[in-house]
């Protein structure tokens, strides 16, 4: 119980770093509301985007297991080599 509280504290920890449009964009990808997604990027937030860590959007998307999430960031141009701070990439 205290890995998964210790995890959910980290991520409440890092997305509060992050500017509220794009952790929009994270959370929409982990929901797997691609609507969501699709209108985010419209309004020019970034794919780029980026958890403190380095985690991005992809790497989100691949933890989700989203496979129908993950074609529309790589259709839309989502950086498959992109590492994060671990030096771990969406394909990792």
């Amino acid at each position: 119980m205290l890995l998964v509280f210790s995890r959910e504290f980290k991520e409440r920890s890092l997305r509060r770093l992050v500017d509220g449009h794009e952790a929009a964009l994270l959370d929409a990808v982990r929901l797997g509301d691609r609507a969501t997604v699709n209108s985010l990027l419209q309004k020019g937030v970034p794919l780029s985007t980026k958890l403190p860590d380095g985690t991005t959007v992809l790497m989100e998307a691949t933890v989700a297991d989203d496979a129908g999430m993950l074609k529309a960031l790589l259709d839309r141009g989502a950086d498959v080599n992109a590492k994060n701070q671990a030096g771990a990439t969406a394909l990792m």
